[in-house]
């Protein structure tokens, strides 16, 4: 039984720090480069930050400021507390509403190189940055 909690101990550890370590991996500044897979005109006015130790993220497309909180879990992005600055935009206003939209339903990610893919609850590409 001794033996059973040890190892129940260092199995829990290690996927904590695992999940610590995949969040860390995510943390910095960001380019949008799609949003549904439909590109965007301007990536250089494009930012996203995200930050794990305060389990946090703004992102923006040029226009208004989109911030939430995020949780990874088992390998899963959650991304929950979704709120916006106001601004008119009328040049954005599609590209914003888009963000907008597809932010409470990402449920999933893959960071390959230096490109994350967040997708949706349905499995698609929901948004795509670049570092």
């Amino acid at each position: 039984m001794k033996y059973a909690l040890i190892f129940f101990i260092l199995i829990y550890t290690k996927s904590c720090n695992s999940q610590k370590s995949t969040a860390e991996s995510l943390d910095g500044i960001w380019k949008i480069t799609s949003i549904e897979n439909k590109k965007i005109a301007n990536i250089d006015a494009t930012k996203c930050i995200i930050n794990s130790s305060e389990n946090s993220l703004a992102i923006s497309v040029g226009c208004n400021n989109h911030m939430a909180d995020f949780k990874i879990i088992k390998d899963k992005i959650q991304i929950n507390n979704v709120f916006a600055t106001e601004k008119y935009c009328p040049d954005l206003s599609f590209t914003e509403k888009r963000l907008w939209d597809n932010l409470p339903i990402i449920s999933d990610y893959k960071l390959e190189n230096n490109t994350l893919t967040l997708i949706n609850l349905k499995g698609e590409t929901a948004i795509t940055l670049v570092r």
